[in-house]
């Protein structure tokens, strides 16, 4: 049996290491939930530019209808004549407008892939943050039980397990002694 001094310490050891495992345990679940909000916070930014987008776009056209009025209005007042050369020249600035317009959803799209890069990269980082932290939580409480369970149970026999176990255990022994 052991003394009340070496239970006390032995009690204290224990619930030491169950407060460490929990306190991993709530680290790995911050560490998932961060990486969960992250990539919350990518695809929200994903959807606001592109819906910055669309306003771009249709901002474009708008303006493209805009000078288009305005265009032929001049055209018509100051050539008093409806020519191909007006046409042409309004057939043009429709074909700029629609290339903006192209340019603007080709960066979109690029955009999106990113945004949506970063959120899964983002969403997998902290699930793999999350399970290390976990792994690590769990090896740090097995290594304190195991010398928890070496405290309350001596050995008994010097002649039990592997040769080399044995060797690396008395090695271990005599260096914690010094």
């Amino acid at each position: 049996m052991c003394d009340p001094f070496q239970a006390s310490v032995q009690a204290a050891q224990l619930a030491l290491a169950k407060k460490q495992y929990d306190a991993s345990v709530a680290a790995a679940k911050a560490a998932k939930e961060t990486g969960e909000l992250q990539a919350r916070q990518y695809a929200s930014d994903m959807f606001l530019m592109q819906s910055q987008a669309i306003s771009k776009s249709n901002d474009r056209i708008e303006e493209m209808n805009r000078a288009e009025s305005q265009n032929i209005a001049y055209f018509y007042s100051k050539l008093e004549r409806d020519d191909r050369s007006v046409d042409a020249f309004l057939k043009n600035n429709r074909e700029l407008a629609s290339k903006d317009i192209a340019n603007i959803e080709t960066a979109k799209n690029l955009e999106t892939a990113k945004y949506r890069t970063q959120a899964s990269m983002s969403y997998v980082y902290g699930q793999n943050a999350a399970a290390g932290i976990r792994a690590n939580g769990s090896i740090n409480l097995l290594s304190n039980l195991t010398e928890f369970a070496k405290a309350i149970v001596p050995s008994t026999s010097s002649t039990s397990g592997p040769v080399i176990t044995q060797q690396v255990t008395n090695k271990m022994n005599s260096d914690n002694n010094i």
